[in-house]
């Protein structure tokens, strides 16, 4: 599966990226939505993997954006974030986020959000 990681923090960015690649997925990474979205004109992605607090362009920017446009409309994204109350998963998925875990998440969690995704 081509995937496409957005996340600002690095650390955290490299380990989901080298679990990915070690599950076989092909991984582009980008630390903001912006670059992200310039990305995607030259190849769309499977599935996007998404913080939501970043600069530049966070999260909710980089959903509304990606809802926007037709050629990325259907693109399904799993939102990885700290913000754990219920209006920021409402928020999430009502600008068109599939799933959404809350940080700290295991490879499991990640793993389970990805086969739920793969499987629709």
């Amino acid at each position: 599966m081509n995937i496409l990681l957005i996340e600002d923090n690095i650390h955290l960015r490299r380990t989901i990226r080298y679990y990915l690649i070690s599950q076989g997925h092909y991984v582009n990474s980008f630390p903001n939505g912006k670059l992200a979205f310039e990305q995607i004109s030259e190849q769309l992605p499977d599935l996007i993997i998404t913080d939501i607090i970043m600069p530049i362009m966070d999260g909710y920017e980089f959903l509304i954006k990606l809802r926007q446009t037709c050629r990325t409309s259907k693109i399904p994204v799993i939102v990885v974030s700290a913000m754990s109350s219920y209006y920021q998963q409402y928020t999430a998925q009502k600008f068109g986020a599939n799933k959404y875990i809350r940080k700290p998440f295991t490879q499991s969690d990640l793993q389970i959000a990805i086969d739920h995704i793969a499987a629709a």
